[in-house]
């Protein structure tokens, strides 16, 4: 009688990425947009002159 002895080996795959990514691609800004704030404050003007003392010093 004859018996046949297998041996079950168990082979495990160790996948291991060599692969670089290569990401090319470059964002290109698409705004075209222009401002649109205009100012709309007006300068006031509250400082009062100064006069002189007396006018007529020199006068």
């Amino acid at each position: 009688m004859t018996s046949n002895n297998r041996t079950n080996t168990i082979i495990t795959l160790i996948d291991v990425p060599t692969a670089t990514p290569t990401d090319t691609n470059t964002p290109t800004p698409t705004d075209t947009g222009t401002p649109t704030n205009t100012p709309t404050a007006t300068a006031t003007d509250t400082d009062t002159p100064t006069t002189h003392q007396y006018p007529n010093q020199y006068a």
